[in-house]
């Protein structure tokens, strides 16, 4: 019976690569590969972020030039506001009883009634934080004038 020598080597070869890789890494070429893998992973999820990032920015720069300044701060200023008001009707859903969960169950009488001071409550709600933020525009506008004279004393 001859040996044949590639099979020999084949089976060298197989039984070194299946025990390698069965194996934790114990060579400081497995753990080096590892750790530049780890790092690869971290580069690669920073880039990520930063394309989010950068999108995100190029967005606001699109937006800011495209409605100018103080058409950008009213857009903002009705976001928080629309906001505000979808947590202050939640609070008030809740509280007049609104909800799926109220027990009982109001009438279709007083649900009419409660909707209609829902609304009516929402609708001063707005109107207040509309004149907070007006209140705070002139407020910012007024010390940048006072700023600008100042500085100029």
């Amino acid at each position: 019976m001859t040996i044949n020598p590639y099979m020999l080597a084949i089976g060298l070869v197989t039984d070194l690569v299946s025990s390698a890789l069965s194996s934790k890494p114990t060579s400081s070429f497995q753990t080096e590969l590892q750790e530049q893998s780890v790092k690869m992973d971290t580069a690669v999820a920073k880039e990520d972020e930063k394309t989010k990032t950068t999108k995100y920015i190029d967005s606001f720069k699109d937006e800011l030039t495209t409605l100018g300044a103080s058409a950008f701060v009213q857009k903002l200023n009705l976001e928080k506001i629309e906001k505000l008001i979808e947590d202050k009707r939640s609070e008030l859903v809740k509280s007049l009883g609104l909800d799926e969960n109220t027990n009982p169950p109001l009438s279709e009488e007083d649900r009419k009634t409660a909707l209609a001071t829902l609304e009516k409550m929402l609708s001063e709600y707005a109107k207040e934080l509309q004149a907070r933020m007006q209140i705070k525009n002139l407020q910012t506008k007024n010390n940048e004038i006072l700023s600008s004279v100042l500085k100029n004393f």
